[in-house]
């Protein structure tokens, strides 16, 4: 459970509390997870932050300018997707592991609009289609189907869930 007090955001979890220093104000403050090499990733509106469970800073990345189209922070890592800052510029894809290294970030080709990721596959979705990403290749599959006001959650690195309110259809991106 986070809170700030003062410029230093609290983290409490079931096993320890943690205070990290960070300057950042509580209204930028996006998403937090825990990963389980027991560090914890900050997801704020201009950058990402990994610190360890002793609450020091071990990675910082700043988006430079960019917002988020879309972010998934899970225990395997994390998986944001930057809006362009002008109509020249693509979005940007970039992937934390889970000891919060960058695996990949590039800009990508399509329009991304959601993301959700799992292992070293991301999962998102463009105009009329779903993309895969394999971030140990760069390798990008897609398939057609309508994403309009539809969500995507990976599942495994070949399947994911592609939803609607109403029901969820399961993609196999397998051979």
């Amino acid at each position: 459970v986070p809170y700030f007090e003062n410029d230093v955001l609290y983290i409490f979890s079931f096993e320890r509390k943690s205070a990290i220093q960070s300057g950042i104000p509580p209204e930028y403050l996006i998403s937090i997870s825990t990963l389980p090499s027991g560090r914890i990733s900050v997801l704020c509106s201009d950058g990402v932050s990994i610190v360890n469970s002793n609450g020091t800073l071990e990675t910082e990345f700043h988006f430079d300018g960019r917002g988020i189209a879309d972010a998934d922070l899970t225990p395997n890592g994390a998986y944001i997707c930057l809006s362009p800052r002008s109509a020249s510029e693509k979005n940007r894809m970039i992937v934390f592991d889970k000891n919060g290294k960058v695996l990949y970030n590039k800009d990508e080709a399509e329009t991304v609009e959601k993301v959700s990721g799992y292992g070293d596959v991301v999962y998102f979705l463009s105009i009329g289609k779903i993309g895969r990403l394999d971030v140990s290749t760069g390798r990008i599959t897609y398939l057609n189907k309508p994403t309009e006001q539809r969500s995507i959650l990976a599942v495994n690195e070949e399947d994911a869930l592609l939803c609607t309110p109403q029901k969820a259809e399961y993609i196999h991106f397998g051979s």
